[in-house]
C-alpha cells in the first residue's frame, strides 16, 4: 500500500529543495481527503440523537449553559482542564440542547482530526499509509463513541494532530511564524484534554533522534509560546487537583490489556470479537515497529532522508509518552490511567497499524489485510449502535417513568448527587412539570450549580434525614455509580431514615449503572434491601 523504505518523502530542511509533488490529478488527491472525512462524519452521524444522554454529557450541558462569570468560577474551582470545550458549546447550545445538538460538534471535531490525520500521514508516509489509518480510525468503535459524546475528547484528538501536523511543517520549512503557530495549537490541545502535555513532550523528545535539529530560537519561539499560554491553566490545575477521580482503579500489568481492548475498537471487553480485533492490531503494529527498526537501521545517519527514521519514531513517542507517562503517574501518585483520557493516543496506534500493513507485499495483500481489522471492527460498532444509551445510563426512560409516576407532595433523592443534572435534563426536555420535592440534594430545581454547588452549598446526608423525618408520604431514590455504597458521599444517613421510617414499594433498573426505587412510609419495621 507504500512505496519502499526508499521513496519514502525528503526533507526540505535536509535538501534545501521542494517535496515532490503528488503526481495524482488535483481531483483525485482532493477526492480522498473529502472520502475520508465523509465516511467518518457519516459513522459519526448514525443515530447521533437516539442514545439517552449520560452523566457527564448534562454535566456538559450544565456548564456550558451556564453565564460567562459563572462558567469561569466553575472552570476554575475544578473544571479548567476542559474549559476550552465549555466556551465553544456555549456558543453552540444557542441553537439548541437536543442531544444530537449537543453531540454534533464532537461529530465536527472527529471529521476534522480524520483530515488532519490524513494530512499527516500522507505527509510523513504516503497516501496508502494514510488512507489505510483513516478507515481504521474511522470504524473504530471507541472512536465513533466519542465523536458521539458531549465531551471534549474527539476536540482533543483533532488538535493533538494539527499540533502534530504543524510541529512537522515547522521542521520542514522553519520560521519563527510557523513555530508560534505550532505552540499556540499546542496550548489549545492542551486546554482541551491535559494528557495533550504528554502529546507535545513525544514531540520534543522526538528531536533527539532527528538531524539536523531545528534551532534554538525557533523551540524557543514555539515552546516559550505554548509555556506561556498555559501557564495559567497549570496554575488553576495545581490548585484544584482535577485529575483526583475515586472511579478509576489501581494500575497493574493487567491494565494494558485493557486499555488496547478500548482502544482498537472492542470495548474493553474480554471476548472473542475483541481479541481477535486486539490481536489483529497488535500483529500490525509489531510489523509496524519492525518497518521503524528497520528504516532506523538503514537510515538512521542519512541527511538526505531523516524522515525515514524520524517520523516512525515519532509515532511511537506519540503512542509511547501517554500511554507510559500516564501508566508512571498513576503508580507513584494517584490513578489516572483511564482509556478515554488516553484517546490522544489513538491516532499513532492506528498510524503504526497501518505502517505495518504497507510493509506487506503485494497491494492485494494489504487491502485485505485492511479490509481483515475493518470487518473485525464492525461488530463491535453494530453493538455500540444498537444501544439506546451509554454508560450503562437510560436516563431518558428514568425519567420518564418518574414522571408519570409521581404525586404530588413526593420527595427525591440521588444518590450519587451527580445523577440530579442528567434528571433535569430531561425533566426540561420533556416539558415536565413536577411537584417533586428534592431532599436530595436540597436545592430548588435550576438552581443546581455544578462544581459550585459541592464547594459551596451547606448540606450533608445528614439534613436531608432529617428533611425525611418531616414527613414524605413516598420518595423516589435514583441509584448511580453504587448507589448507597458510593464512596463519594456518606449515605448511611439517608439508608438509615429509609430503613426505620419507609418501605420498598417498586424497583426498576434503568441500565446496570442506572436504579430507580419508590419508597411508601408505610411499614416503618420493613428492612432496606
Amino acid at each position: 500500500m507504500t512505496s519502499p523504505p526508499n521513496d519514502l518523502p525528503v526533507d526540505q530542511e535536509a535538501t534545501a529543495g521542494r517535496r515532490t509533488p503528488d503526481p495524482r490529478p488535483i481531483g483525485t488527491r482532493y477526492g480522498l481527503v473529502i472520502g475520508v472525512c465523509a465516511l467518518t462524519g457519516l459513522l459519526g452521524a448514525v443515530r447521533l440523537g437516539a442514545k439517552s444522554i449520560w452523566t457527564d454529557e448534562a454535566f456538559s450541558d450544565a456548564v456550558a449553559g451556564l453565564d460567562l462569570p459563572t462558567m469561569g468560577r466553575v472552570v476554575t474551582h475544578g473544571e479548567s482542564f476542559n474549559g476550552l470545550y465549555y466556551a465553544l458549546l456555549h456558543v453552540w447550545q444557542v441553537g439548541g440542547h437536543s442531544e444530537a445538538w449537543l453531540r454534533l460538534p464532537s461529530v465536527i471535531f472527529g471529521v476534522l482530526a480524520a483530515w488532519a490525520l490524513f494530512t499527516l500521514n500522507r505527509r510523513l508516509f504516503g497516501v496508502e499509509v494514510a488512507l489505510a489509518a483513516a478507515a481504521l480510525l474511522a470504524v473504530n468503535a471507541f472512536f465513533v463513541y466519542h465523536e458521539q459524546d458531549a465531551r471534549p475528547y474527539s476536540l482533543a484528538v483533532f488538535l493533538v494532530v494539527l499540533a502534530t501536523n504543524l510541529f512537522v511543517r515547522a521542521l520542514e520549512d522553519p520560521s519563527i511564524l510557523r513555530w508560534m503557530g505550532y505552540g499556540a495549537v499546542g496550548a489549545l490541545a492542551v486546554y482541551a484534554h491535559l494528557f495533550s502535555v504528554l502529546v507535545l513532550t513525544a514531540h520534543l523528545s522526538s528531536l533527539l533522534i532527528r538531524r539536523p535539529r531545528p534551532r534554538g530560537q525557533h523551540l524557543a519561539a514555539g515552546f516559550g509560546v505554548t509555556v506561556v499560554l498555559v501557564a495559567p491553566l497549570l496554575t488553576v490545575v495545581l490548585r484544584t487537583d482535577p485529575l483526583e477521580r475515586e472511579f478509576i482503579d489501581a494500575v497493574h500489568l493487567g491494565s494494558f490489556r485493557w486499555l488496547f481492548l478500548n482502544l482498537t475498537g472492542g470495548g474493553g471487553l474480554d471476548t472473542t470479537g475483541s481479541f481477535a480485533l486486539l490481536l489483529a492490531y497488535f500483529v500490525a503494529c509489531c510489523l509496524g515497529i519492525l518497518m521503524m527498526l528497520r528504516t532506523a537501521r538503514d537510515r538512521g545517519n542519512d541527511r538526505g532522508d531523516p524522515h525515514g527514521a524520524w517520523s516512525f519514531g515519532l509515532m511511537f513517542l506519540w503512542l509511547g509518552a501517554p500511554v507510559i507517562g500516564s501508566f508512571v503517574v498513576s503508580l507513584v501518585r494517584s490513578p489516572i490511567f483511564y482509556p478515554r483520557y488516553l484517546i490522544v493516543a489513538l491516532p499513532p496506534l492506528v498510524t503504526i497499524a497501518s505502517i505495518g500493513i504497507a510493509a506487506l507485499r503485494g497491494r492485494s495483500l494489504q487491502t485485505a489485510a485492511v479490509a481483515f481489522i475493518v470487518a473485525l471492527s464492525i461488530p463491535p460498532l453494530l453493538s455500540y449502535y444498537g444501544t439506546d444509551f451509554k454508560e450503562s445510563e437510560d436516563w431518558r426512560r428514568a425519567v420518564t417513568y418518574v414522571v408519570r409516576s409521581e404525586r404530588t407532595g413526593d420527595g427525591i433523592v440521588f444518590l450519587s448527587r451527580y445523577g440530579r443534572r442528567p434528571f433535569e435534563y430531561y425533566l426540561e426536555r420533556l416539558h415536565a412539570h413536577v411537584d417533586l420535592a428534592s431532599v436530595y440534594p436540597d436545592l430548588a430545581w435550576g438552581h443546581y450549580i455544578p462544581v459550585l454547588a459541592e464547594h459551596r452549598v451547606p448540606w450533608s446526608t445528614e439534613s436531608a434525614a432529617e428533611r425525611l423525618r418531616s414527613g414524605y408520604e413516598r420518595v423516589w431514590v435514583i441509584l448511580i455509580w453504587g448507589g448507597f455504597g458510593n464512596d463519594d458521599q456518606d449515605a448511611g444517613p439517608l439508608s438509615a431514615e429509609l430503613r426505620s421510617e419507609y418501605a420498598l414499594e417498586a424497583e426498576r433498573q434503568f441500565g446496570a449503572q442506572l436504579q430507580v426505587r419508590l419508597y411508601g412510609k408505610t411499614r416503618p419495621d420493613a428492612a432496606l434491601p
